[in-house]
């Protein structure tokens, strides 16, 4: 997998705290989600343990990996640009979500 210039660099996979760069940050990961389900053919994806260990989440050449935290966000923000859904009939808020994420 050729993964853009922004996959190698450290702080993408930590949550920003600032607003403006946490928006940007997550633009980034819906673009990158999306390429990626799409070159895979991957229709689901989950907020558990053994989805972040796939490559698209973790970054073995710079040792990081984006946290469950960062997934729940990132899937939150693909919900919210109408590029994926919380499935199981589950709430979308942060309080109540269901483990699973389908994506296009």
């Amino acid at each position: 997998t050729q993964w853009p210039e922004y996959y190698s660099f450290p702080p993408f996979f930590s949550l920003q705290p600032n607003i403006a760069t946490r928006e940007k940050q997550l633009g980034l990961w819906l673009a990158l989600v999306c390429a990626y389900c799409r070159h895979k053919r991957v229709f689901f994806l989950d907020v558990s343990e053994s989805t972040s260990k796939l490559e698209l989440f973790n970054n073995g050449g710079i040792n990081r990996n984006l946290s469950l935290e960062g997934m729940r966000a990132v899937f939150d923000y693909m919900v919210k640009q109408g590029h994926a859904k919380w499935i199981d009939g589950a709430a979308v808020s942060s309080s109540s979500k269901s483990s699973t994420s389908a994506v296009p």
